[in-house]
């Protein structure tokens, strides 16, 4: 009788053990994942059961900013859009050099900056002194829900689709540029790049490769015409149809990339061009991510770079936001150049100069 009790604790406490284990190894994805499951949590209820992992509860406020509604944007066939996702409703340095460097190349195109926070006087304050001289630069605030309405997502986003992403911050702004292109047509580029060049002999629509085997959706143009609707509408339905809120990148590049594998009929990205792809010229990495992601550092180290290279110079924020902007570096020659203004106002305080104690700020917010 001892024998048989002895077995059946001894059972329950390598199960538990097991059980334990298996929570300790478990990351904070898995375990919302699994709870999920058993309970059949809907999305929009998420926000009330877990902390979220980035915050985005600021795109949900329909209150407390002084910009015009994105949904009072004016059409224009040259029009620049640029997506600010953090809570923040503001911009940082490199941030306003990268919109600097687009006004100045495109001084007669529409240079739209929109938020997904709400902004206030104070927080765009020192950003628009900074952008005031430039009057293509607008501002315009996204009310998600809102500007979702008669899209092939309005449905995704009105449930809180998105609450239950491991990457928030970053799958909405996949989603809001490729919303963004499909309601007005237009280029969109990321904030952590510098413009060299301007924009308008490219193709009216176009994407821009970032390797072999993906397309990049940091810099890309889609116009209202019936091939540009066709791909953004494409690109929509298959975010919401497949949404992957543990996947860093298949909502984003991945999603273009399937998409055109489909628009031009070949699985290799280095054979789409305009002759395969009905029209969309899908470039080389040169014109717009001539560093790859893994040699982001390369910008903010000491050293030459050829600023007529590119016309556009991505410089992966997300890989180099910690980096000291070295003197002499390849980002310094690019900001000397393409955004001066912000450059001696604001980045030209956070260089490290030799001889010169390490400056702590990587990213100077200056809102």
């Amino acid at each position: 009788m001892f024998g048989k009790q002895f077995k059946k604790l001894l059972s329950r406490k390598v199960f538990s053990i097991i059980v334990v284990s298996l929570f300790m190894f478990m990351n904070k994805a898995m375990m919302i994942a699994m709870f999920m499951a058993i309970i059949d949590l809907p999305s929009n209820l998420y926000l009330m059961f877990f902390k979220p992992l980035e915050d985005i509860s600021c795109s949900y406020l329909e209150t407390g900013d002084v910009l015009p509604s994105a949904d009072t944007i004016k059409l224009s066939s040259k029009s620049i859009f640029f997506i600010e996702t953090s809570c923040r409703g503001g911009l940082d340095a490199r941030q306003a050099c990268t919109i600097e460097s687009a006004a100045r190349s495109h001084p007669d195109w529409d240079i739209n900056v929109l938020f997904t926070a709400p902004a206030t006087e104070e927080s765009l304050k020192t950003s628009k002194a900074l952008l005031e001289p430039f009057d293509n630069v607008q501002f315009y605030r996204i009310h998600m829900v809102k500007y979702a309405t008669g899209t092939p997502l309005e449905s995704f986003i009105a449930q809180g689709a998105l609450n239950r992403s491991q990457y928030p911050i970053v799958h909405l702004s996949d989603i809001m540029r490729i919303l963004t292109l499909y309601k007005w047509g237009g280029v969109y580029l990321d904030l952590d790049a510098v413009v060299a060049k301007p924009l308008g002999s490219l193709a009216k629509n176009w994407a821009a490769r970032e390797s072999d085997t993906s397309v990049c959706n940091a810099a890309m143009a889609f116009s209202i015409d019936d091939l540009g609707r066709r791909i953004t509408s494409d690109v929509l339905r298959d975010i919401g149809s497949s949404f992957r809120w543990d996947s860093w990148t298949y909502n984003g590049p991945g999603a273009i990339t399937r998409v055109l594998r489909n628009v031009c009929s070949t699985l290799e990205v280095t054979r789409m061009n305009a002759e395969t792809c009905n029209g969309l010229e899908v470039y080389d990495p040169e014109y717009f991510h001539p560093v790859h992601w893994m040699q982001a550092k390369f910008y903010f180290e000491t050293g030459p770079i050829d600023i007529n290279k590119s016309y556009v110079y991505h410089v992966w924020g997300r890989q180099t936001r910690h980096l000291r902007i070295q003197s002499g570096s390849p980002y310094e020659t690019l900001a000397k150049n393409f955004c001066p203004t912000a450059y001696n106002v604001h980045l030209q305080k956070f260089i490290t100069r030799p001889g010169l104690l390490d400056n702590i700020f990587m990213v100077n917010d200056i809102t």
